[in-house]
Formats: structure tokens, sequence, C-alpha cells
């Protein structure tokens, strides 16, 4: 495991299965206040797959952002690489999700803080916008996430593990500078411990997948999803949680997705992609899986997301090679992925998490 995943992932599989089982400083705002503001955008644009990618093996270990044409698969180049000294990326460089206007958002990690960079972004170029500072709130980002309107969702992994301080936050859609989110949901009854993955459900409930504590010292240290009501705001219980051995979230839930089909997980200790109903509660067990050796799934797998046509994408750090994988839209089973980045000339290294989006053709 490499040593800038700190402690996020230090709760084994074995101490989960064990109690389940019984068994042995501010940055100053970049740009001119926020002023993005979501709308669709025109007949004029391509989908692309986007990736935060920590890099050992180029540019002497730096965090770039990689796109790639919607269908690319095998060992192909990305269309485009943010990188470079001006961008203000580093490692860890974790969630990424690109709003209606293309404008791409970034999380990272140790620097807490959110930085965008303009649609078509391309080289060392800087960003355009940065949340940043005491007033934000943003400690140890993880995962990010759109509602409808655009406003912004983030994971905060708060570090050393704290049910008092880490949390979820939803800032304005255009947000920019120190400035304080609308509202922030954490607390003891919020029951966060190191939230990853976060999803908004067209109906605006929050969802989100928190890889729990270690040692493990009782049920709530152990990994689940949990569910927070769209009006969801400071120390307030989910309204579900998804947690216990028949779920297998005891293999460390990290990406989540969510579509009118059921919200979409991938584990860190097994290959396997997990599909639970929309109104799965407590011990559920999950409407389908994807596993199996014709899937090429393999340990760890790390951000999950879907395209407008349902298909499944994840981040797959396994194997020889990192992989980007695509499956079919409510896929189940030993299936076969439909396309899959992967080889040395992708550039991918320590890919964490994927988006699919459009940017305006030029």
């Amino acid at each position: 495991m490499k040593s800038l995943e700190f402690g996020r992932f230090a709760l084994t599989s074995c101490a989960v299965v064990a109690l389940l089982t019984g068994c042995g400083g501010s940055q100053p705002p970049i740009g001119a206040p926020g002023t993005v503001q979501a709308h669709r955008m025109t007949s004029s644009s391509s989908p692309y797959v986007f990736v935060t990618n920590d890099t050992s093996n180029y540019d002497g270990g730096s965090a770039e952002v990689d796109y790639w044409s919607i269908g690319s698969s095998g060992d192909v180049a990305p269309t485009a690489v943010i990188s470079g000294s001006n961008t203000r990326l580093a490692m860890p460089l974790e969630g990424i999700v690109v709003d209606s206007t293309g404008e791409i958002y970034v999380a990272d990690q140790w620097g807490s803080v959110i930085l965008g960079f303009p649609p078509n972004s391309n080289g060392d170029v800087s960003p355009n916008l940065a949340i940043s500072g005491a007033s934000t709130g943003l400690k140890n980002p993880t995962g990010l996430a759109l509602d409808g309107s655009g406003n912004l969702y983030v994971a905060n992994s708060e570090w050393p593990p704290c049910r008092c301080r880490a949390s979820i936050e939803e800032f304005a859609a255009g947000a920019n500078g120190n400035v304080a989110p609308r509202r922030v949901i954490s607390g003891r009854r919020a029951d966060l411990v190191q939230p990853q993955g976060i999803a908004v459900a067209v109906n605006g409930e929050i969802y989100v997948t928190d890889v729990g504590k270690s040692p493990v010292k009782g049920p709530n240290d152990l990994p689940k999803i949990e569910v927070f009501s769209k009006s969801a705001s400071g120390d307030v219980s989910p309204i579900r949680r998804i947690i216990g051995n028949r779920t297998r979230l005891w293999a460390i839930p990290e990406g989540l997705a969510v579509d009118r089909d059921g919200a979409y997980t991938g584990m860190w200790n097994k290959g396997l992609i997990e599909r639970f109903s929309l109104t799965a509660n407590g011990d559920a067990r999950p409407l389908a899986r994807i596993e199996g050796s014709d899937t090429d799934l393999e340990l760890p797998l790390d951000g999950v997301t879907m395209a407008t046509d349902g298909s499944i994408y994840v981040v797959d750090r396994g194997g020889q090679l990192p992989e980007i994988l695509q499956f079919a839209g409510r896929g189940r089973g030993n299936a076969k992925p439909l396309t899959n980045i992967t080889g040395s000339n992708t550039r991918l290294d320590i890919p964490l998490f994927v988006f699919v989006a459009e940017q305006p053709s030029s």
C-alpha cells in the first residue's frame, strides 16, 4: 500500500469479519468570485472519462487529471492531461466531478482545497477557482458530488478519524475562495468516521460510503453506506444505514454512484462491485454483484461513476497495471467489461476517482 494513503484503509478485512462473524493555512481566491451557473451543454459537446491520477512513474511523482474520449479502450494515451506546477495539483488527488458548464473540480486531500479548472483544460494550466481557507471547513476532502443545480458536495475524511469532525459539506454552485459552506452534516449522531465516496440522488438524498475505523471497537466502526435526507444539516442521524455481514461491505466500500436503478460501490479489499436498492437499510443483501474472472476486477477498487447511458465505470489498481473498466448498465455476475483503458501509454499509475461528463467542443 502506498504511503500517501496514510490511515484511511488501515481497517483490515480480518478485523471486520471478526466482529461480524466472531472469527479469529488558507489560500486566496483565484479569479473573480464564483459566477458559474448550472446549465445544459449544447449539442456541440463531447463526453470524456476523467480520472485523478497520482504519478510516481511520470514527472518525478506528481498529481494530474487525465481524460479520454468516451469509448476509448486499450493502451491509449489520454486526450488531455492537466499537470504541472501552475495547476497547484498535489498528491494525493482524490475526488473529481465536472459540472454542466464543463468546469472540472478536483479535491486535494492533504492541501484541503477544491480546485476548479475551465472546460477543455490541458497542460500546465492554472485553476480558475479554489475553495480554500478557514471559513470553508475543508479538512482532508475525498469524494465530490454535484446535485441538479450544480451545488458541490464534499466528503471530509478528518484524520485521525473522529465522529466529531468528519463531515459532509455543501457549497453553492460556483463557490470560490474562503467561503463558508451552505450546510454541514457532522457530529456523533451523523456517525461519519472516514467518509470517502459521495453521491446525490435525483430526489436530493445524500449517499456516502464510510470505510470505518480500525481497530474495530463496535458495530458503528464497520464500513457502511449512509443516506441522509435532502434537508439534513448539523448533527443529524442518517435516514438509512447499510451495514452488516450480508452487505459484504466489510470488504470496504470506496467509490459511490447513484442512479434510478440503485446505489453502486466498489470494494477496496475485493474485486467486487455491488448495487443496492435505493431503499436498502440495515444488513441488506445487494440487488446485484459484478465479480468473477471475466470481469478483470482486482483489488483495490477506488472510484465508481455512472455515464448517462447507465454504464458503470470503475478504477481498478490491482494486477500488473491499473485499469479503468466500463460495464454495461445494471450489469451483474461474471460480466466482461465493455472497455478497458490500461497500459503504459495511458499514464495511469495511482488512479483514484473517476467521472464521466461532457466538455464543450472547441
